[in-house]
This record gives C-alpha cells, structure tokens and sequence, in this order.
C-alpha cells in the first residue's frame, strides 16, 4: 500500500486495500489487548504490547516522506510494523516464561468483543455510503478499493478472534455462548471469502448487476449482530434487590 508510483505493484489495488483492512483489524485488536492485559504490569513505555500497539497504528501508506511535509523522511510503514513484531514476539516469550501474566476475564472478552462489533458497524456504515452515493451509476471504479479493504478487515478479525476463541473457551462454554461465537467466526469467514471476479458496486434490486460491497456488508453486520448478542451475555449479572418487609 505505501509504494510509489515507480514500483510496479503501485498499479495494484485490491491487494494494498486487503492489507490496509487487515492491519486495521490488527492494530484495533492490539489496541484493545494492551489496554486490558498488558496494563497491570509496569510503567506503559517498558510494555511490549502497548508499544506493539502504538507502532501498528502507523498509517500503512507512508512509504518515506512525511504526508503532511512531502520533504521531511520518516520510517516507512513496512519499518514499523517489523518493530511491531518484535515487540509482540517478546510480550508472548514473556507470556511463555511466566514474566508476563494473561490476565482473562468475562470483562476482557466482552471488551474485546465490543471493540471488534463497533469497529465492524462503523466499517458497514462506509459500504452504505459507497452503495448509495455510487450504485446507480454504470461503473464504480472505487467498488473494488471498498470491497478488498472490507474483505481484509473480516479476514484479520477472523483469525485473531479464532485465536481468542482458544485462548477464551472455558469462559465461552461456561457462558454457553460458544455456539455463537463459531457463529460469529463464520460469519467473518464467508464474508473473507467472497471473490468475485469482477467486482460490481450495481443497483440495489437490478437483475443484471451484483452489489457486492452489499453482500460483503451483510456478513459484516451478522458477525457484528452476534458479536453484540455475545456481549450482551457476558455482560455481569445485577445483583438481587432485597425483599423488602
């Protein structure tokens, strides 16, 4: 996604805008673990995962120079995510040698959980919008760019939440949510799958012309329906009201 126009891959883009969403879905994933587990530890800048965090949102489309001084040069996005893998290998060798507890919780799934389904419902919004500001047209050269970051976006959400399904399943089985939750990695997996051959950006109802950013969107907002039910029942119990006399 970062590179110049005198790389031949600058003429690509479904693949950038598949990378762009996954790393979206990984940086808010990191994002939301560091604020839950790695807090309790130390001071924020000796955590890894915090750091982890910090350097994965850097916009995946800086090459060299900055984009607000086109003059001033800055690491690269490629540079700062290999950091970012560093710093997540050292949070799990810490985890493996018991210098780093995982904290797990209810609390933390359905952090987690919220996270993702917000994320997931603010994305949908923008497949709306490319549907009803572009579908009546005869061709929308942007369908693919929505539709491939969408794409990516459902494919990371879907391998970092079938982790954390592993790592969370004797809080989802005891919470009777574990059918849900394949519920819900299916859904993110049939949206991760969809290829067609041409994307089509058509009007909603034609018999002619697919909408596919509507397909797409429609898994996204069934992962995110059963990912707010999931949330709903991890959500702790009101304490009993006393009876009164």
């Amino acid at each position: 996604p970062n590179l110049p126009f005198f790389y031949p891959s600058y003429f690509l883009d479904n693949m950038p805008n598949f990378q762009l969403g996954m790393m979206s879905a990984i940086s808010k994933t990191a994002t939301a673990l560091s604020k839950r587990i790695d807090k309790p530890i130390a001071a924020e800048t000796d955590q890894p995962l915090h750091a982890a965090a910090e350097l994965l949102r850097y916009p995946g489309t800086i090459w060299m120079f900055s984009p607000a001084n086109k003059l001033t040069p800055v690491p690269s996005a490629g540079n700062q995510y290999k950091k970012a893998r560093k710093q997540l290998i050292a949070y799990n060798r810490g985890l493996r040698e018991g210098s780093i507890p995982f904290y797990k919780s209810p609390a933390d799934l359905r952090y987690f959980v919220g996270r993702m389904t917000a994320d997931l419902r603010s994305s949908n919004a923008k497949l709306e919008t490319a549907v009803r500001e572009n579908s009546s047209g005869w061709i929308d050269l942007r369908a693919d760019d929505v539709f491939y970051y969408q794409k990516g976006k459902l494919y990371g959400y879907f391998l970092l939440f079938k982790a954390l399904g592993r790592d969370y399943k004797d809080i989802l089985v005891a919470a009777d949510i574990y059918q849900p939750w394949t519920g819900m990695l299916n859904a993110l997996e049939q949206g991760a799958l969809l290829d067609p051959a041409i994307v089509r950006n058509g009007a909603l109802g034609s018999v002619t012309a697919p909408n596919h950013l509507s397909e797409i969107g429609w898994f996204t907002l069934k992962a995110a329906d059963i990912g707010h039910n999931i949330v709903h029942k991890l959500e702790p119990e009101a304490p009993a009201k006393p009876k009164g006399i």
